[in-house]
């Protein structure tokens, strides 16, 4: 799990700062350098949210061995799903609202019976 720092954290490629933190869903704003990207990488767990505030953001992601490039400017979002291969790369200065959360699985639950109608097996005395 992501620690739950605060403030403004420095990166080589700008800085991001924890909006919120909770078990399930974490929000940060980024500061992107033009012509600087953030590492290659994939959250085996979790969705990824870009969505541009100001600047042009170009989002590169691996699926099935084929890589696709999006760019995204001002009031645009992308989703990558968990386990996907991806970096961003501010092509010119960019500043993001970036949103991870976690989905959780469906049922979500798993049932050993289906309930029944309880017979009381206690009698009242007096």
């Amino acid at each position: 799990m992501q620690s739950h720092h605060t403030g403004r954290q420095g990166k080589v490629w700008g800085a991001t700062t924890r909006v919120h933190y909770s078990s399930s869903t974490i929000v940060e704003h980024v500061s992107a350098l033009a012509g600087w990207r953030c590492s290659k990488h994939r959250h085996p767990d979790r969705y990824n949210q870009f969505y541009v505030v100001k600047g042009l953001l170009r989002v590169v992601c691996w699926k099935d061995g084929l890589q696709d490039s999006t760019l995204l400017g001002p009031s645009c979002s992308m989703v990558i799903a968990p386990g996907v291969f991806h970096y961003f790369e501010a092509v010119e200065p960019t500043e993001m609202i970036e949103v991870y959360w976690m989905e959780f699985s469906q049922p979500g639950i798993e049932r050993e019976d289906h309930g029944q109608q309880v017979i009381p097996t206690l009698t009242r005395v007096g």
